[in-house]
């Protein structure tokens, strides 16, 4: 009989704590422990105002970079991500997602991105998202427009950014081409994460055809080790390649590129970073070819520079992407 009135009097106490912490969510805001944060998930309180700091349903709410990996598919800051994915040495990674600082943005486009698309930076899939390629041991499209790839030589599928990766020799690519003759209009945007492994020549990301001979393309140059990439669209107002050619990136490591065109700017986003170059160099709709998209290789004009390395979660638009948008993806590459 004593038991059973120890264990009551356990309960009636975790309750009462329970309703304690109820009462003073804003508390639980500012607090550096997740312990708390597990405790009301694992009692089902309603979590809706506690998530905007923290991972809904998140298992593991102290998080750190040797973390159980089953916890860290929901969300991400960016130096933890980077912090994981880059870092020799863990030890300056985060320990908890309250330590997240949120950008402020002042919008880069000179129009108001009333052609943004909403819907996609609150986690939702676009009408204008035409392709996602996840990798995800096949080189299917997730969209339902089912635009899936073909592969020539060996592609692999190891640990990526999210999930799996594709992984390139030098000798492979992925040709997708039910983007032959796309009309990409004056809207366009194409993200993707890559990790190059070798410094020789120049390496094509992702692109619909060579240089000029193209409609846009994603691509590594020779310069600084192999560091260098680039990126342009090409227009009927447009022909000269390459208004960013001169950003530099790290080897083995992984990174983040967005290049987002309106009509009449061209923006290029390296992790998260816009990148200084010619903004204003194109007008007009992209020219459409009969070229397939193709990923890890300089593309259709060029028989040779392809990849060495991993690509993951490539994603090509028919819409203009917003600075929040840009960092939704970067910050949650997973789910945004």
């Amino acid at each position: 009989m004593a038991a059973e009135h120890f264990t009551l009097f356990c309960q009636l106490i975790s309750w009462a704590t329970i309703l304690v912490l109820t009462a003073d969510v804003q508390q639980v805001f500012n607090h550096q422990s997740g312990s708390i944060w597990c405790t009301i998930i694992g009692s089902g309180i309603n979590d809706t105002q506690i998530s905007r700091n923290h991972a809904k349903n998140h298992k593991d709410c102290h998080l750190s970079c040797g973390a159980d990996p089953a916890c860290e598919s929901t969300n991400y800051i960016p130096s933890k991500r980077l912090c994981e994915m880059n870092a020799a040495s863990h030890s300056d990674c985060p320990r908890s997602f309250v330590q997240r600082n949120d950008a402020i943005y002042t919008p880069k486009f000179k129009t108001d991105c009333r052609h943004c698309v909403p819907a996609y930076s609150n986690f939702g899939e676009s009408s204008h998202l035409e392709a996602h390629y996840a990798f995800e041991g096949n080189l299917l499209d997730s969209t339902s427009a089912g635009r899936n790839g073909l592969a020539s030589g060996e592609v692999f599928y190891p640990r990526g950014v999210c999930g799996r990766a594709a992984s390139f020799n030098g000798h492979s690519k992925i040709d997708v081409d039910a983007f032959r003759q796309f009309a990409l209009g004056s809207r366009f945007s194409v993200s993707a994460w890559f990790k190059r492994t070798n410094p020789d020549g120049y390496q094509g990301i992702v692109n619909a055809g060579y240089s000029e001979d193209g409609s846009w393309e994603v691509r590594m140059t020779d310069s600084a080790g192999g560091t260098g990439i680039g990126g342009t669209v090409i227009t009927s107002h447009y022909e000269k390649v390459w208004p960013y050619n001169v950003v530099k990136v790290s080897l083995n490591d992984w990174h983040h590129v967005i290049m987002t065109y309106n009509g009449s700017q061209l923006l290029f986003y390296v992790d998260n970073e816009l990148q200084t170059g010619t903004s204003d160099c194109c007008t007009g709709e992209i020219l459409s070819k009969d070229i397939p998209v193709t990923i890890g290789q300089a593309g259709r004009g060029h028989a040779m520079e392809y990849f060495f390395g991993f690509i993951d979660e490539v994603k090509i638009f028919t819409t203009t992407l917003c600075p929040e948008e840009v960092d939704k993806m970067f910050r949650f590459p997973c789910t945004c």
